[in-house]
């Protein structure tokens, strides 16, 4: 390290560790998931009552968004309400896009490492509501890549 002219600081180094919390994920020897402390948040989060609350709720849910598959779709109802000149009106397609993301968020799956070597697949999709990508790899006859596990 001196010889790269870099310096460590020991209370801020975490070494010989199978995995480490960064920047509200764990990354570890199999690849990225969610910050499980960060997701208890979501779990527990009350049903918004305003524009304010809901926009907050979004903000962590978008923060993790490439662990939920169709996201926008998913999230759509609660998008519209967010809206300028949108009445906030929560009805039963909202209560079920919220449940749907946090259950979506506690139950995110761990995305794997890219395997240099192996050809990338990507897909596409778009809808009304949204637009997505997925960029993976066939492993064991198996896609697995960003929103998809292995």
């Amino acid at each position: 390290m001196r010889k790269a002219g870099l310096k460590l600081n020991a209370k801020k180094c975490t070494l010989f560790k199978s995995e480490v919390p960064f920047l509200g994920h764990v990354v570890g020897r199999e690849g990225v998931r969610t910050d499980s402390l960060k997701v208890t948040a979501v779990e527990g989060w009350p049903v918004p009552q305003n524009v304010s609350e809901l926009r907050s709720f979004l903000g962590l849910c978008t923060y993790y968004r490439r662990f939920v598959a169709g996201f926008a779709t998913i999230a759509a109802p609660l998008h519209h309400l967010t809206r300028k000149g949108a009445v906030f009106e929560w009805s039963e397609e909202c209560q079920q896009a919220f449940v749907a993301l946090k259950r979506a968020l506690v139950e995110a799956p761990v995305l794997p490492y890219p395997q240099m070597g192996l050809p990338y697949i990507v897909d596409t999709d778009a809808s009304q509501e949204g637009v997505g990508a997925v960029l993976s790899q066939l492993r064991d006859g198996k896609e697995c890549g960003e929103l998809l596990q292995c």
